[in-house]
């Protein structure tokens, strides 16, 4: 129902492994369909205004590629002692962590993600650019998301669909093996690794067909989850049935449960705004 009402609004559908997507002039429409396990699924939604640049932006030029023995790497000159995490980031999209929306915007192109309603929060803005990354251009999405704190890039995220074996190989060749490697809280067929190094930070998701990398800037971590979480708390206040239908997730899932328990020991106002949205907080008990 959700596709024959979005293909009327907005034409043709692309499909993909549960996934479809919508593209016009003037926005770009994606629903994907993730089954956590026999009885839960979930529809994830995005939307994203497109540029009114009537053309693409140029890439930047690249040359002297190096065929190794995983992937073609462009010959891109890593500045002198740079971070080895900010380099990987460095060298898909020659953007850095922590720089100025003015500095970035000068790399790459952006485009401001409509904001519903009147958040209580402006320090926190997404972006999304529809660049193309210099490598694993063949499965790295290229609406990849860009978020900045106080206009200071302080995250990257990107989504990728199919087998994302190389691409872990590639980074564990750049930055050794992950500090952490473990099982996804709510997609239980999803693994996770994460990378850190000094204030620069990495995670990776993945399954057999589909994952995300998330670049972040580590200072920022504390402020920026505070905010994220009490932004989504503000949201639960006007989705009643979105409240019970987590609640019933907390109560089958003890990994979910703890992680929520830990989110509201960190951040007590958290656990009030969860109060204040409704949710039955005798769960945790």
């Amino acid at each position: 129902m959700i596709a024959d009402f979005a293909s009327v609004q907005y034409g043709r559908v692309t499909e993909g492994e549960n996934l479809l997507l919508w593209s016009t002039n003037t926005i770009s429409l994606s629903v994907r369909y993730v089954a956590a396990d026999e009885n839960s699924a979930y529809l994830l939604v995005s939307m994203n205004e497109n540029s009114i640049q009537t053309s693409e932006p140029e890439e930047n030029t690249l040359s002297n590629e190096v065929d190794t023995e995983n992937t073609a790497v462009p010959a891109i000159e890593i500045p002198k002692d740079m971070n080895p995490i900010q380099a990987q980031l460095y060298m898909l999209y020659q953007i850095k962590l922590n720089d100025s929306l003015e500095n970035t915007s000068r790399q790459i192109h952006l485009t401001k993600v409509p904001i519903w309603g009147k958040p209580k929060n402006t320090e926190l803005i997404n972006y999304t650019s529809p660049k193309r990354p210099n490598m694993f251009s063949e499965i790295l999405q290229r609406n990849v998301n860009i978020r900045f704190y106080k206009n200071n890039l302080e995250s990257v995220f990107i989504s990728f669909e199919g087998d994302g074996t190389q691409l872990k190989e590639y980074l564990i060749s750049k930055l050794g093996n992950p500090a952490t490697e473990t099982q996804n809280v709510v997609l239980a067929n999803m693994t996770d690794y994460s990378w850190k190094n000094g204030d620069y930070g990495l995670s990776f998701s993945m399954d057999k067909t589909s994952g995300h990398i998330n670049f972040y800037y580590v200072p920022y971590v504390q402020i920026v989850t505070k905010i994220s979480l009490l932004e989504y708390a503000e949201g639960l206040k006007s989705t009643p049935t979105t409240v019970r239908h987590l609640e019933d997730m907390i109560r089958s899932n003890a990994q979910y449960k703890e992680s929520f328990k830990t989110q509201m020991k960190n951040f007590p106002e958290y656990e009030q705004a969860l109060k204040e949205a409704g949710m039955d907080m005798s769960i945790f008990n």
